[in-house]
């Protein structure tokens, strides 16, 4: 006991030395360029207010001005995320607009449930957004309990009020602001899934620095590195074997670029890492996804370990310069015509045929008469999609294969509203 004792003595004692350290690091000058640097005009007002309180050497109020602001702005916070459509965020906001007229009222339980609000907002931001990393989530923690003592005179249990000292009021200023009030509510999960979001927009760009641009409006450049981890892993297991609104799109392969550019220390290994591990375990029609992603970002390859490059080597070894760049050796072009016929869903077929369309010019008849007659022969639910009909477009007007067998093969599928699609005339009226 006597031991456990000393350890939480000592580590007090580190905590407070590196409290001052840090605070005194910081001059009244930086002070007010702190102020400078918050986002929401309310709590920039309580921390200029605090501030002042600092200068005045009224440590007790500053600490609980500071305290006030780091409310106020993660309150303002979560309404900018529920603006922005996030559910989590809105059940609060509702809340909170519900209480405002029974606090009016005198209301005790809307009072209480206000207060719990305040008291545990700090948690709340954490746990539901992760706005907070590692030791700040314990800076903030201890300036509420700071603040509680600086307001509850019963809080001590003495008859002496609470006197902070300079260094402490100084130091919860620095952490309010750098943590909080300087920071754009775009980080942790929420944060995640809106650039996840964005990237899965059919208006997200192809252009990488168009791209930068956009992720960076995001909030890419001012993010916690937790987050570039969060998003860079999503883009590239994503791209490889996630769900249609990522898998194989050309906007997440540059997404992947465009990250790793941005963040080269940070993405890279996180890339290395997934690459490896997805190309281990995924099947040989899944490979044209790793040829997808290499042109678009040219250094996959060199992430690449031994046993990986072995196992697409033939691919790359059989290759001209020109046919590797553009994708279309036979084992690719195969591998894109298996992962199609494979589709299950609409959805499936929709995403998979981004793997197959930059290669259609170049299908064998016996591959154009195995994609039409898919959901017969392999239970590949093709017809419905999209992309199908824009796969029988094609080799109809180009006459890949006779037009009258791929309308007879149409109509053994059961695609009768492709086949009168296929043979109205220019300017007919759609059925």
């Amino acid at each position: 006991m006597v031991v456990s004792a000393n350890r939480a003595i000592q580590h007090t004692c580190t905590y407070w030395l590196l409290l001052v350290e840090w605070g005194n690091a910081v001059s009244l000058g930086d002070l007010d360029e702190l102020v400078l640097s918050c986002r929401n005009e309310e709590g920039r007002e309580y921390i200029a207010e605090a501030v002042a309180c600092y200068k005045a050497g009224a440590y007790r109020a500053c600490i609980v001005s500071t305290w006030i602001a780091v409310v106020y702005d993660l309150l303002a916070k979560i309404r900018e995320l529920a603006l922005s459509g996030d559910q989590a965020a809105q059940v609060i906001v509702n809340d909170l607009n519900r209480w405002q007229p029974l606090i009016g009222r005198g209301d005790q339980t809307a009072i209480k449930s206000s207060l719990d609000l305040e008291r545990t907002i700090v948690t709340i931001a954490n746990d539901q957004f992760g706005f907070f990393e590692g030791m700040q989530l314990v800076d903030l923690e201890r300036l509420h309990a700071d603040r509680n003592r600086c307001a509850h005179p019963t809080y001590q249990g003495t008859e002496q009020p609470y006197a902070p000292s300079a260094e402490l009021a100084r130091t919860h200023l620095v952490h309010a602001v750098r943590h909080v009030l300087s920071q754009a509510p775009i980080q942790g999960k929420a944060a995640a899934a809106q650039i996840i979001r964005l990237v899965e927009s059919s208006f997200f760009p192809t252009d990488v620095d168009k791209v930068k641009v956009q992720l960076r409006s995001a909030g890419v450049d001012r993010a916690r590195e937790s987050l570039i981890r969060a998003v860079i892993d999503q883009l590239v297991f994503g791209y490889l074997e996630g769900g249609p609104s990522l898998k194989g799109r050309p906007q997440t392969a540059c997404a992947v670029r465009a990250l790793a550019e941005i963040y080269p220390e940070l993405c890279e290994p996180r890339i290395r890492r997934a690459l490896n591990s997805i190309c281990r375990r995924v099947a040989d029609t899944e490979l044209v996804f790793f040829i997808g992603l290499q042109k678009s970002y040219s250094q996959m390859w060199s992430l690449l370990e031994a046993d990986n490059k072995t196992r697409m080597s033939e691919v790359v070894r059989q290759c001209t310069d020109d046919v590797a760049q553009q994708s279309k050796h036979p084992i690719v072009v195969q591998a894109a015509v298996d992962l199609y016929c494979s589709s299950k869903t609409w959805e499936w077929a929709n995403a998979n045929y981004h793997a197959l369309e930059p290669l259609l010019n170049v299908l064998s008849e016996a591959q154009i008469r195995r994609i039409l007659s898919a959901r017969t022969n392999e239970s590949a639910d093709l017809p419905g999609a999209h992309s199908f009909s824009g796969f029988c477009r094609f080799v109809y007007e180009n006459e890949k294969i006779p037009r009258a067998e791929i309308i007879a093969t149409l109509t053994t599928e059961g695609a009768d509203y492709l086949v009168r699609d296929l043979q109205r005339e220019p300017g007919d009226v759609p059925f």
